[in-house]
């Protein structure tokens, strides 16, 4: 028996054998416990006609099927196998209504048979195919009147399966956009209580320095700080400001540097049980540092590497003085090369230059350096 899960070919493809998919490793062996419910399904299914083996496939629109389930005499690379690809392959393409369909092989009064049900659902067609060796015309009649009794069942289950199998994909895209971001972005429910934290966040986390963990609450590393934070986190999720007023924002301070600012958003819709995302925490480090996200900017403006430092120093913060020492010039000559960077970028004074270079900067994940093209 195999659970598989994923997708198995290349779109240009129409069948592929399940070995060859393990072989490749584009399927995992075994797929994490929110699957059984599938496999429970397909092995009543095998068990209650009496099938000789089971075969789930899931036929995406316009795409190379992905196969979820295999049992019984579905052996990989098997003539049994190839025979159930393409009756599944067939029956998710075909059209007509019928939602159960036969399909012999060979001759004769009781040669083997497969039969073939299937399920539309949004984004595609579900197939469970079962393989029946020796099976006879009388008993033929049979076996398709006990699935037409278990069609409606099946149906709901895959409809509920396949909704779900979306909502986790579109799961996982969600957790990656948060990840792609260096803002440390957290979920917290009514509670305080942390239930999601990307992986800027998660850095901070770790360093707990003027944000942590608390068991499961999200905490200062001062105990004025906690109240604080727990205390707007309550206001803002019941609703303590209107929609349009500015959200609160609690400065976490650390042992070094500049305190964490926690700006608190109310979650669109607050659930009141616990593990229910109730509001959005957005970390902000004011010492972060600028340098990877400044570097491509220059670039864009065509700076050279001596324009695009000054440039760095003054967006950071730096006089124009102290730039030319850092540098180890002279200010006169520190302001040759400004005249240039205002030409280039189109600016006339410093804070000009210093808003456009922070506004030109373009953030992804944490350690993620980007390049404009």
């Amino acid at each position: 028996m195999a659970i598989l899960s994923g997708s198995s070919t290349e779109r240009s493809s129409t069948l592929v054998s399940l070995c060859e998919v393990r072989a490749n490793r584009a399927l995992p062996a075994v797929v994490d416990d929110g699957d059984e419910p599938l496999a429970s399904v397909a092995r009543e299914v095998l068990r209650d006609l009496g099938a000789d083996g089971v075969l789930v496939a899931w036929h995406p629109a316009g795409e190379a099927p992905a196969f979820l389930f295999a049992a019984g005499a579905c052996e990989p690379e098997s003539e049994a196998e190839q025979d159930m690809l393409r009756a599944a392959a067939t029956a998710a393409t075909a059209t007509g209504g019928m939602p159960v369909r036969w399909a012999g092989l060979g001759d004769g009064s009781e040669a083997d048979a497969l039969l073939t049900t299937s399920i539309p659902a949004a984004g595609g067609v579900m197939t469970v195919t079962t393989i029946f060796r020796r099976l006879g015309a009388t008993t033929r009649i049979g076996v398709r009147d006990a699935a037409m009794r278990m069609l409606p069942m099946v149906q709901s289950f895959f409809s509920i399966w396949s909704l779900r199998a979306r909502a986790l994909a579109t799961n996982r895209d969600l957790t990656a956009a948060l990840n792609s971001s260096d803002v440390a972005t957290m979920l917290v429910d009514a509670g305080g209580r942390l239930l999601f934290a990307n992986v800027a966040a998660e850095r901070l986390l770790k360093a707990s320095d003027g944000l942590r963990r608390a068991g499961a609450l999200l905490s200062g590393t001062r105990l004025v700080d906690t109240m604080r934070l727990q205390a707007t986190i309550e206001h803002v999720v019941n609703g303590g400001d209107a929609a349009s007023a500015p959200s609160p924002v609690v400065a976490l301070n650390r042992k070094d540097g500049r305190a964490l600012l926690a700006a608190v958003v109310r979650a669109e819709q607050v659930g009141n049980a616990v593990g229910d995302a109730a509001a959005i925490v957005h970390v902000f480090d004011p010492d972060g540092d600028l340098e990877p996200l400044l570097i491509p900017v220059c670039r864009l403006y065509g700076l050279s590497p001596t324009e695009g430092r000054l440039a760095s120093l003054l967006a950071r913060g730096r006089a124009l003085a102290d730039a030319a020492r850092e540098m180890r010039v002279q200010e006169q000559t520190a302001r040759s090369y400004l005249k240039q960077v205002f030409l280039k970028t189109g600016t006339n004074r410093q804070a000009e230059l210093v808003w456009l270079m922070l506004k030109s900067a373009v953030r992804t994940a944490p350690g993620r350096s980007v390049r404009f093209v």
